[in-house]
């Protein structure tokens, strides 16, 4: 924070102190808006940079865990309907924030 002069605003035992760093928003990076998915299964990817859990939520259902693995969070979603879905992640941090994606949406189709 900045006092009126424009410096740093200093605590009473002189040190400046910092403003909360932002935590990243969590984004579904597949699948990517509008595609089209197979009809078998899916796996969800989610960069979620620093969190310590991630979940995703199907069509406004309940969240479900998903598992960390190369630097991304990945969810195994089968048994799902034809038709358009709608796709949110939740990111959790350690110092307790928890900040939530904007929607992603997709299609499924049967296979022929």
């Amino acid at each position: 924070m900045k006092n009126r002069n424009g410096g740093a605003r200093r605590a009473a035992h002189g040190a400046a102190t910092a403003a909360p760093v932002a935590a990243p928003k969590p984004t579904i990076d597949y699948p990517t808006e509008s595609e089209t998915l197979p009809a078998a299964g899916y796996t969800i990817r989610v960069a979620a940079p620093g969190a310590r859990m991630v979940r995703v939520a199907i069509n406004q259902g309940d969240w479900r865990d998903c598992r960390p693995s190369v630097g991304y969070w990945w969810y195994d979603w089968s048994g799902y309907a034809d038709g358009e879905h709608e796709l949110v992640a939740c990111a959790e941090y350690d110092d307790g924030r928890e900040i939530v994606s904007a929607p992603a949406h997709c299609q499924a189709v049967a296979s022929s």
